[in-house]
């Protein structure tokens, strides 16, 4: 399931500056939420004319992924990253990668949390895409070889989010994606067993 997150990324910026213009002792309440309440209203439009989607369906899935070796998920069977751009100009993407235990996402049933999310790699962790435009980015799985993440299934989120365009931006757009895979169980002379299937 794909999860957008940016009432949560919003909230949290405005507790943020919440904090540290109360703590400052310049404002007053009353005053902080109208400010707050206008920053909202006129950065609402400005996301909305934006528009973020992921267009690779509910999850993306890895069976057999190989340890020791970087591959391309493509091909392993899964789906490039799909990102559109629904707003009507061009606009900058961030691609992160994080542990499940990082975000709300929920674990699902049979999986633990990657133990480091340096094991997935996009090709590139930024894009530009136009307007009403899709881009695709390949993502490898780069497992370091231990017997001990044989046949383990392992779960991590890709976050893709609207790069802020000024510091002080309140709003981002953010889409985040779980990302499930199992290990290849074993290895024969550094290919992976087919055996080893879900």
């Amino acid at each position: 399931m794909s999860y957008l997150f940016d009432n949560i990324l919003l909230l949290n910026r405005l507790r943020k500056l919440s904090t540290r213009l109360l703590s400052s002792g310049g404002l007053n309440l009353r005053y902080l939420r109208f400010v707050a309440l206008a920053a909202g209203i006129l950065a609402a439009s400005s996301v909305m004319a934006a528009g973020l989607g992921l267009g690779v369906g509910d999850d993306i899935y890895v069976n057999n992924a190989p340890a020791g070796q970087r591959t391309a998920v493509s091909t392993l069977g899964a789906a490039k990253l799909k990102i559109i751009n629904k707003g009507d100009s061009a606009n900058s993407f961030i691609i992160n990668i994080l542990k499940s235990s990082d975000t709300t996402a929920p674990m699902q049933n049979g999986y633990g949390d990657i133990p480091d999310s340096s094991w997935i790699v996009p090709a590139k962790s930024e894009v530009k895409i136009a307007g009403h435009s899709v881009i695709d980015v390949e993502l490898y799985l780069d497992i370091p070889k231990n017997k001990e993440y044989y046949g383990k299934k392992y779960q991590a989120v890709i976050e893709v989010k609207t790069k802020q365009r000024n510091p002080g931006d309140l709003f981002v757009l953010a889409c985040q994606l779980r990302f499930k895979f199992q290990v290849s169980r074993s290895q024969v002379k550094g290919k992976i067993d087919e055996r080893s299937g879900l």
